[in-house]
């Protein structure tokens, strides 16, 4: 029969994950509350949608402590959204020039099948304007992010 006296091994504890916990002096512990008129709580609301912020408080905290406010840009986000396009384009066009080197690589008898290399030369120009079109708008999102 075992001692009851002796003492079991520590069991490990399991880690929560996620971030670190902020030092004592960097936690926010005090609250502050203030009314505003409805004009001005519109015009804060319109900020805050405008902006890069996800929470409200971090805007006012920016604003009220750091005289700055974070809004997105409009120009940014156009051309994200043309570059995402663009990716998708030239995954599609990768696609169909995949399609046609396989059948070429297929063909046993050794002679070229004029359709799939006209289609190879089109799909392989296709490819080139794509490229070139993402890498001008890369070079312009290089350049708004270097400016801001």
């Amino acid at each position: 029969m075992e001692n009851e006296n002796e003492e079991k091994p520590a069991e490990k504890k399991k880690g929560r994950g996620g971030r670190k916990p902020k030092p004592a002096q960097e936690l926010a512990s005090e609250e502050i509350k203030f009314r505003v008129t409805e004009k001005d709580y519109k015009k804060l609301d319109d900020w805050f949608r405008q902006s890069s912020y996800r929470h409200k408080s971090e805007m006012y905290h920016d604003i009220m402590f750091h005289q700055k406010l974070a809004l997105r840009d409009s120009t940014n986000v156009l051309l994200a959204t043309e570059m995402q396009h663009l990716v998708r384009e030239i995954k599609a066009i990768g696609t169909n020039y995949n399609q046609v080197v396989k059948k070429i690589n297929s063909l046993t008898d050794g002679r070229p099948v004029p359709p799939e290399v006209a289609k190879l030369v089109e799909l392989t120009a296709q490819l080139g304007k794509a490229q070139n079109e993402f890498h001008t708008i890369l070079l312009q999102l290089r350049e708004k992010w270097l400016q801001g």
